[in-house]
This record gives structure tokens, sequence and C-alpha cells, in this order.
């Protein structure tokens, strides 16, 4: 496995750095106070082609690889976590249409995102309780009229509020995954709760059930797809929250690591006596470690078993989220009493790592597991 990056890549990552510094940071606060993320920050990380992989004959900038996505959304994270979730939300759903949509539902949707990519749109993916895809109590199945119906709930719906498009992730009667695009003119969707996630609050969304029929031309891909593709794009779109995991996290000890060798205390800075040095230190190799893991499982997105690849997914995302969530931990011990006020932003990726862990975390899957 290769991990030198080629400098294409290292281009992009570089300006996705500077964008996360200089404007991102600087909204983070802001944003989570009115619970919506820029438009000029939105078209800012559009203008760089790392998100919303449209095709160019739509007026996109084109597909862009996996890892190249994934690390740019960890750089992203860095600034906010919250900002990113919202952008990589969006991505998603031009993924899905471009990769799975026809001509017709890729020019009704994805052009005119391509004109104004601040427009409100995301997909209906997380069911939570630690459900991976191939466990989606969602239905999307087909009727004795030829229709098909959309039931079920979904939670942290990006945009769930807005009337919005919606890419709405499901399971047919053969436990198929399917796609389907549910317009905001549709009957049965209903709004169960908008309340702000935790630690997320910039990316604004909401719990929607769906009870909701829809035409065989709302289906992305045919009725006869099978889910293997689509399960490998969600693994894509799950290993998301790795990224933004490990980004927040990666912050998180750079931030403490910084106070640590400016605060004083008994004569000496804190970052001189070991039990806050080696905390941090452990988190560092926790969130190296974490990010080859990440890395590994982005390789095998096209040449694995899709349930396979579930599996390591799912293992992938929990081990970064509990890094994530001991690291910002740390963090904050680090800076003390300092560490839970506003003051200082640790406290908010603290908030962050927590809600990032309650979207997609199965408590039966560890890192480490006996081969049976």
């Amino acid at each position: 496995m290769d991990f030198d990056l080629s400098s294409e890549q290292q281009q992009v990552l570089d300006m996705v750095e500077r964008i996360s510094r200089d404007h991102i940071d600087p909204a983070a606060r802001k944003a989570e106070a009115e619970r919506n993320v820029p438009d000029s920050i939105i078209r800012l990380v559009y203008e760089i082609g790392l998100l919303w992989p449209i095709p160019e004959a739509h007026g996109g900038n084109g597909s862009i690889d996996p890892l190249t996505a994934a690390l740019g959304i960890e750089a992203l994270a860095y600034g906010d976590p919250a900002i990113t979730f919202n952008l990589a939300s969006r991505s998603h759903y031009a993924l899905l249409l471009t990769a799975l949509g026809g001509d017709s539902q890729q020019a009704r949707h994805l052009t005119p995102l391509a004109a104004d990519p601040t427009l409100p749109v995301g997909i209906a993916l997380y069911e939570g309780y630690g459900r991976n895809p191939g466990e989606y109590r969602t239905s999307i199945r087909r009727q004795a009229d030829g229709r098909w119906i959309v039931r079920g709930k979904k939670h942290a719906v990006a945009y769930g509020v807005a009337p919005t498009p919606l890419v709405v992730i499901g399971r047919d009667e053969e436990g198929q995954l399917r796609a389907a695009i549910v317009e905001p003119s549709d009957a049965g969707i209903r709004i169960e709760d908008d309340s702000p996630l935790l630690g997320l609050a910039a990316h604004r969304c909401a719990t929607l059930s769906f009870d909701t029929p829809i035409q065989e031309d709302r289906l992305l891909g045919n009725a006869a797809l099978p889910g293997d593709q689509l399960s490998r794009l969600l693994s894509q779109i799950r290993l998301t929250s790795a990224s933004i995991a490990l980004g927040l996290a990666a912050r998180a000890v750079s931030y403490a690591s910084s106070y640590a060798a400016e605060r004083p205390a008994f004569g000496k800075t804190i970052a001189a006596f070991q039990g806050p040095a080696f905390m941090l230190a452990d988190s560092d190799i926790r969130i190296r470690a974490a990010k080859l893991d990440l890395i590994a499982a982005i390789s095998n997105l096209d040449n694995a078993d899709p349930v396979v690849l579930e599996r390591q997914v799912s293992a992938t995302v929990n081990y970064a989220c509990t890094v994530a969530n001991q690291a910002t931990r740390d963090s904050l011990q680090v800076l003390g009493g300092h560490g839970f006020i506003t003051d200082h932003p640790v406290e908010r990726w603290y908030r962050a790592a927590g809600g990032i862990s309650c979207l997609d975390f199965d408590p039966t899957i560890t890192p480490f597991s006996a081969s049976l």
C-alpha cells in the first residue's frame, strides 16, 4: 500500500488547510449560534473542487478520488467539524446522483446544484442504534400498482426542516439496498425533531419519518440495480465520520499541546511534566494509528466483499470516534478548568466528538475481534 500523496493531492490538501485555518475556524462560533453555514464558505469549498463530485457535463468540477476527499474532509474538520459535516452531506448527495443517477435525474438535480452550490440538499442515511446499512429498517418497496413507497425514520437529515430534495437510503423486500429521490412536495414526510446535534449545531438537520409513495423514475439506477455498488458508495460516505473525528481530534491535541507549552506551573511549563506530556503523546499516536486504519479501509472500497467491507468500515468509524472522544477529553483535562469554558475552543471539539460518535457507532464491533 502506497501512503505517499501525488503532487496534485498535496496541492489540493494545502489549499484546503489554508481555507480551514483562514475561513472555517473563524466562522465556527457564529455558525454554531445561528445553526447555519455561511454561503461564502460553501462557495469557497466548492470552487476548489474537493467536494460535490458533479460531472463536467452538468457544470461541475468532475469526480475526485475517495482518498483525497477523505483527507480533505479531515483537513476541513481541523477548522470546524460541524461546518465540515454540513459540507460533506452536500457532497454525499452529489456523489450518489453522479454514480447512480440517470441523465434526466442528473440534469434535474445536479445542474442547478453546480450553478448554485448553496442550495439545501442532503441524504437521509442514519438510523441510529449502531445500525449499518445492511440492518436498516427503512424500506423502499414496490407496490401492487407499480409505484414504490419509502417508509421509515431517518436521523440527522441535512436541511430536513427546509423544502429540499433528499436521497433516501433503504432496503427493498429482498433486503437489497436502494436509494430514491424524495421531493419536498411529496406526501407523507413528517418532521419529528429538529433539535441541534451535540456539538454539531451548525449542521442544521432534523429527524424525519417517511410514508411516501414515489414513481419508479425516482429510484437511483433502475429497478434491477444490484445493491453492491450502492453498498460501496455508502461505505465511502460512512467513512466521512472517521475523517471528521480524526480532524477534530488532531486539532484538539495540537491546541492543548500549545497551551501546555506556554502555561507555567510550579516553576516550569506543564508540558515539562510527564503526566500531560505522555497523555498528549499517546493521543497523537492513537490518531495516527486510526488514520492508517482509515486509509486501509479506503483502499478496500473497490475490491473487498461488500459485507466484509461494511464491517471493516464500522470498525474503522468506531475506532476513530473512540480515539476522538479520548483525545478531546485528554486535551480538555490539560487545560483544566479553562477547558470547560468557551474562552477556549476545546470544549466545542469535545462536544462534537460525542455528536459524531452518536451518528454511526456500533457498540458490538471493536477494533480487535476474536477469529472464530
